[in-house]
């Protein structure tokens, strides 16, 4: 095939695209939770092997979580960074139409992508102030040198929300 020629989009890529481009999350997660349970009955009985069924399966749910993590990053987001220290950074964050979905985040420290972590930890006070389930929390361990090394870090989230500025060393004033 020439690079000027495409490669036809197969019946679930064709799907997601069109829920991706209607944003409809509900229509992707319940074709992933469809997929999820066709994997769970797909059992090899003696002689007789799914293997085929399985791996289909799995493209499709590929091609779905695809197509959730381009919906998400469109998604607007909140979240708050409370502890900025070499040890760790932590805060909550969570998207404001789907706050059940863990979010990943971004760490950049002067701009450089130092690391990710996933909001998806209890804390009883995002409970408490009616922040859905309070599934929303993270903690990133940083490495020290970076830490200490960095004059700004960010917690930025998959639409490039940044929800914590922290500078580590003060700036200079001009007067």
């Amino acid at each position: 095939m020439s690079s000027s020629e495409q490669r036809p989009a197969s019946g679930i890529e064709a799907t997601v695209k069109l829920y991706v481009r209607l944003g409809n999350m509900s229509a992707l997660t319940e074709q992933k939770l469809h997929r999820l349970k066709l994997l769970a009955q797909y059992k090899d009985a003696g002689e007789f092997s799914f293997g085929l069924l399985r791996e289909h399966c799995e493209r499709d749910i590929a091609a779905i979580d695809a197509g959730i993590r381009e919906l998400l990053k469109r998604e607007p987001s909140r979240g708050h960074v409370d502890v900025y220290t070499p040890e760790r950074i932590v805060g909550w964050a969570q998207y404001i139409r789907y706050p059940e979905i863990p979010m990943k985040l971004e760490i950049f420290f002067d701009q450089k992508l130092a690391g990710q972590t996933i909001a998806g930890r209890y804390r009883r006070d995002l409970e408490e102030a009616n922040l859905g389930s309070g599934q929303h929390g993270f903690e990133f361990v940083p490495p020290k040198d970076l830490y200490l090394n960095a004059e700004i870090i960010e917690v930025k989230t998959p639409n490039g929300t940044t929800i914590g500025t922290h500078r580590t060393r003060p700036s200079a004033g001009l007067g």
